[in-house]
């Protein structure tokens, strides 16, 4: 059953009397409130839920922001009980990341039963931390995609039943590597995307392997595990997750534990927040909790993330001469990376406006997350702006683009609005030939018919000697097939391929650059051409972290923005955007290097492990 419209109005509002005080009642007030304004009985199921937060929350908090988290995720339960499919398709384009999971976990529930009719795909942008809430979606349905989603989640649970054999070999003393540190990082993103779906056996081994990292008091390492579990949401965590948040005293390390537990839907996770609040004094700590307090509904302290803004804006601003250059020529310094770190904290709708200033700044990064800020909190007035600066942008920012036009149609549907700009089919019919104007790449000289030839034939001889093992002979083909036609994308991306199946990273690396250079939009909409390309330089960028050269890897990352990697696979997706924030981290910027995350760790002990159950419990 839905929320009545004037008892959700009730909730966002706090349920607070006219002309009464927020903050002269406690929690548990606010929760007697809340069931007398509950007149049919509808939230009793969810106010039982709440109540136990409430009860554990102290008085002294501020019960305004109480709650508002409280009513936030009131507004979650009632999404996992409603059988209004359009408003679900509403939340999942542009509701926050937990209401979107929520209106998944619902949606599948109803695909189960042939509730739900069928949606389209390809109006959808979905964040690669969504990745198991959407597989489980669309393995309810039938089709292509349905078989697709199933036959992952059968690879995946594959994944976690090897893994976890390993890891009991390592716990045993019959193996001494790290089982998930010897992945490759999109296996290892996989992990951390389905670790609920894992046994609590290997939980506790991640949980130990922190444990291990905070003993030894190595920041950077426990700074790396705390990104790394961003994208778990396992509630398993939020123990482990509540004491560095509250007692680490490294404040990088609190701001990396706080938004990890703002990924958890979970009702002791406010109050957590709260108290961690209250503490809290260094500039990025208070960002990321005010971050934290967004994901889970309850925007908070816009005048601080304002002055932040203004803040790194002075500290990151650039010389004349540096506007020029690619991001890999210049330093990413503390303002640039505060910048980026403000703007991911940016869900009130006030500061959408410094969002749309920042997405002109020469960095890409900071692009980016203005263009997601945008896409969290923009209003409709946002959307022809966005279409402005569609040809303007790098290709690598299409992506974000579409997934910032999807959220804000996704909440005017909410609202019972079409935006008129929107009906415009023509203005969007011209942007995309707009967009293929830029993206054709004509050649001075065009081959002849007898070239073409000569190159098609060179290719097949260069396919019989890979079938023969033949791999040198494969690549000096695959040369003068290129020779033969410089515009064909085929040769150089076979001979990419062809040096990534047996692991040789740069020269997979150097057919690959020359295939995105001659057929980008071929090559960039399908996903499984692009997901090994990406793979390619994930891991080549991991191996230049391990031995020490993060100039170098940063580089090599830089080459992937000019290109919209929307299609590629989800953990390839989380894996380079893992790299990206490995970079990133303070001690990583100190050092001018960082090492892969748990690569070649010696195995946890016995400790966490035996005080966690070790069977298969699914969550």
């Amino acid at each position: 059953m839905t929320l009545p419209r004037d008892l959700l109005t009730a909730l966002e509002r706090g349920l607070h009397a006219p002309g009464s005080d927020p903050g002269s009642a406690g929690p548990q007030d606010w929760l007697g409130r809340a069931r007398r304004h509950d007149w049919k009985g509808q939230l009793a199921g969810q106010l039982a839920l709440l109540a136990p937060a409430a009860t554990s929350a102290p008085r002294s908090l501020d019960t305004t922001l109480t709650s508002g988290l409280a009513a936030a995720r009131a507004r979650r339960l009632a999404l996992r009980s409603s059988d209004d499919v359009s408003t679900l398709h509403a939340i999942v384009r542009g509701g926050t990341l937990l209401e979107q999971r929520a209106a998944l976990a619902r949606l599948t529930v109803l695909a189960r039963s042939s509730v739900a009719p069928p949606i389209d795909l390809q109006e959808l942008q979905f964040d690669p931390e969504l990745e198991r809430d959407v597989l489980l979606w669309l393995a309810e349905g039938t089709g292509a995609a349905a078989r697709e989603a199933r036959a992952t989640l059968a690879q995946v649970q594959a994944l976690l039943e090897r893994v976890e054999r390993e890891v009991r070999q390592v716990v045993d003393g019959l193996a001494a590597v790290d089982p998930i540190g010897s992945l490759e990082p999109q296996e290892q993103a996989q992990v951390l995307l389905h670790l609920r779906s894992a046994s609590s056996f290997l939980v506790g081994y991640s949980i130990d392997g922190l444990l291990d990292a905070l003993e030894r008091d190595d920041v950077r390492e426990t700074s790396r595990r705390l990104v790394a579990w961003r994208a778990a949401a396992d509630p398993r965590l939020l123990p482990t997750l509540a004491n560095v948040l509250l007692d680490n005293p490294d404040s990088a390390v609190r701001a990396e534990a706080a938004r990890a537990l703002a990924r958890i839907d979970d009702p002791r996770v406010a109050p957590t927040l709260q108290l961690a609040y209250q503490t809290a004094s260094a500039r990025e700590e208070r960002i990321a909790l005010i971050e934290a307090f967004g994901l889970q509904g309850e925007p908070r302290d816009s005048e601080f993330l304002r002055e932040s803004l203004e803040a790194y804006q002075r500290e990151s601003a650039l010389r004349p001469t540096d506007v020029g250059p690619p991001p890999s020529s210049r330093p990413r310094d503390h303002g640039q990376l505060g910048l980026v770190g403000a703007l991911d904290a940016l869900f009130d709708v006030e500061l959408v406006e410094a969002a749309v200033r920042l997405a002109t700044h020469p960095q890409a990064e900071v692009q980016r997350a203005a263009i997601r800020a945008i896409g969290r909190v923009g209003e409709d007035s946002a959307l022809a702006w966005l279409d402005r600066i569609h040809a303007d942008v790098p290709a690598g920012l299409h992506g974000e683009l579409a997934a910032a036009e999807s959220s804000i149609l996704g909440r005017a549907e909410l609202r019972g609005e079409k935006p008129e700009f929107l009906l415009d089919e023509r203005r969007r019919a011209a942007r995309e030939r707009a967009l293929v104007r830029k993206f054709s790449r004509g050649l001075d000289v065009p081959p002849t018919k007898r070239h073409r030839v000569l190159a098609w034939v060179l290719m097949v001889r260069a396919t019989v000697a890979r079938w023969l093992g033949a791999r040198e002979a494969a690549s000096e083909l695959c040369d003068r097939a290129h020779q033969a036609d410089p515009g064909w994308y085929l040769p150089p991306w076979f001979q990419g391929r062809l040096w990534w199946r047996v692991g040789d990273l740069p020269r997979a690396i150097a057919g690959y650059r020359r295939a995105l250079a001659l057929a980008p939009r071929r090559l960039l909409r399908h996903t499984r051409w692009i997901t090994p390309i990406l793979q390619c330089f994930v891991l080549r960028a991991e191996t230049l972290m391990a031995q020490g050269h993060g100039v170098r890897a940063q580089r090599l990352l830089d080459e992937l923005w000019p290109h919209d990697l929307s299609r590629a696979a989800s953990p390839v997706r989380l894996a380079l955007r893992r790299c990206r924030q490995n970079l990133a981290l303070p001690a990583a910027r100190a050092r001018g290097l960082v090492a892969p995350a748990w690569r070649g760790d010696p195995g946890p002990g016995r400790d966490t492990l035996e005080r966690i159950d070790g069977g298969n419990e699914n969550h």
